[in-house]
């Protein structure tokens, strides 16, 4: 058993967990923000396109009015591209909805990505747009293994999950900010489990500053600032746990005094 924990509390080891935890929550993050960034890049060009669409018929009526007889071939090529834009503005929609899916619930099949949706939005775009303004979602992803499956998972559990890995990061490199290298790694690792988890559910109970601007049906949480809370609580834990306590004791006491002054009250004599 001592050997067991003098490997465990080796600094290698918490080397390693943080390297790892890093890893993972940074993936996660960058997921979460990739999903959003995509998410309104599609809502623009919906529009953009919609816009285009418009024009173009109010060409074609502006040309009919006319009644020019050389401009026949024209407005054909016209009601053919703005077919075109219709049927891709219809194509971008159902892709936007599905990842909508994948960032409220989640997606069981990893065809379903984030990847996997930029590049078919990519290929709608080709249809409508010329060679040479080709424009591409730069969608970033730091390797093509998957930690936790965090391309298919919904994007509150990915929050949560860079919470608590910053979490465990903060309290381990507690242990490197003092002279002398001394750690209880278990202990470590559950007291930045804890801190992380207690992060997550203080900053998804509603704080506005937390969150990103989306879309109404969309309130995301802001993954870097919930990691960086995570990570900041785990490096002060006992500091934490010390003011979670102290407010603790000041709502019970408060409770009980009003109690206490709602029995102590005389009925007023009518």
């Amino acid at each position: 058993m001592e050997k067991f924990d003098a490997f465990l509390n080796n600094k290698m080891i918490s080397v390693v967990t943080i390297v790892i935890s890093a890893y993972i929550s940074i993936s996660a993050i960058a997921e979460v923000i990739s999903r959003q960034d995509m998410l309104s890049v599609m809502e623009s060009k919906i529009v953009e396109l919609t816009k285009e669409g418009l024009e173009i018929n109010q060409n074609i009526l502006t040309e009919l009015s006319q009644n020019k007889s050389d401009s026949k071939f024209s407005i054909e090529e016209r009601y053919k591209k703005n077919d075109e834009l219709f049927s891709v503005i219809s194509e971008i929609k159902k892709i936007s909805s599905r990842l909508k899916t994948l960032i409220l619930s989640g997606s069981m099949s990893k065809s379903e990505s984030l990847h996997n949706m930029s590049i078919q939005y990519t290929e709608q775009l080709k249809a409508v747009i010329e060679k040479d303004q080709e424009s591409y979602f730069p969608y970033i992803h730091f390797s093509n293994y998957d930690p936790v499956s965090v391309k298919t998972r919904s994007s509150t559990y990915l929050v949560a999950l860079a919470a608590l890995l910053s979490g465990i990061i903060g309290s381990l490199i507690t242990s490197f900010r003092f002279t002398k290298y001394s750690i209880d790694y278990l202990k470590r690792l559950v007291l930045g489990l804890a801190t992380g988890y207690i992060s997550f559910l203080l900053i998804r109970g509603g704080k506005s500053a937390f969150l990103l601007e989306g879309s109404e049906s969309l309130p995301l949480m802001n993954p870097s600032s919930t990691a960086l809370f995570s990570l900041i609580g785990g490096m002060f834990t006992e500091k934490l746990f010390n003011l979670l306590g102290k407010l603790f004791d000041n709502f019970v006491k408060k409770i009980v005094n009003e109690d206490t002054n709602t029995d102590t009250e005389e009925p007023q004599n009518n």
